[in-house]
């Protein structure tokens, strides 16, 4: 049996973006599905940046690497990003973020913010 972890996080209009991780999963099929959720309640369609942790990003490279080849393209500012991921709704730019508390996040930075943990617990403090 292998252990599933849930997520969940919400955007400014109030949509919730869910996903499921387990060991075995696919990475790619997940970035996939958390994309189009994303598309089909956002009113930014614009948004094309999908932040990782650097372990799921590691996971990504070695699962694409291996037999999805034909999903990923070349960036032109290695940088930038880790990768560029082909989705069913189109490209997006796979970016490692460090001190990310989701593995997987497709948002606005706003967004991101918002869905901070440790943000949260500084503003409940703070009052």
């Amino acid at each position: 049996m292998t252990a599933k972890t849930n997520y969940k996080y919400y955007l400014a209009n109030g949509a919730c973006i869910e996903y499921a991780l387990s060991p075995d999963c696919s990475l790619v099929e997940v970035i996939d599905g958390v994309a189009s959720s994303y598309y089909q309640v956002s009113t930014n369609y614009l948004s094309e940046i999908v932040w990782v942790q650097p372990k799921i990003a590691s996971a990504l490279n070695r699962e694409c690497a291996k037999r999805m080849t034909i999903l990923v393209g070349q960036l032109s500012d290695p940088s930038f990003g880790v990768l560029k991921l082909q989705t069913l709704l189109g490209p997006v730019t796979i970016v490692a973020k460090s001190d990310l508390e989701l593995p997987i996040f497709i948002g606005s930075e706003q967004e991101l913010k918002d869905n901070s943990f440790n943000a949260s617990m500084e503003e409940i403090l703070c009052e």
